[in-house]
């Protein structure tokens, strides 16, 4: 899918990725923070430490 991105370089793949997977984050995470106040770092952070196995 992403095979163009091989010949970047890493830093600016894992930025890429991170922030991708940030953006998704806060957006599920503002839609939860209705229900549950904390939810939206709760999520934001596990979207970040979950990109890092995507990125792999």
């Amino acid at each position: 899918m992403l095979a163009f991105m091989g010949t970047w370089p890493a830093p600016v793949v894992y930025g890429l990725v991170g922030g991708i997977f940030g953006a998704i984050g806060a957006a599920v995470g503002h839609l939860a923070a209705k229900r549950f106040p904390n939810a939206r770092t709760i999520i934001v952070v596990l979207f970040l430490a979950s990109s890092s196995q995507v990125t792999n």
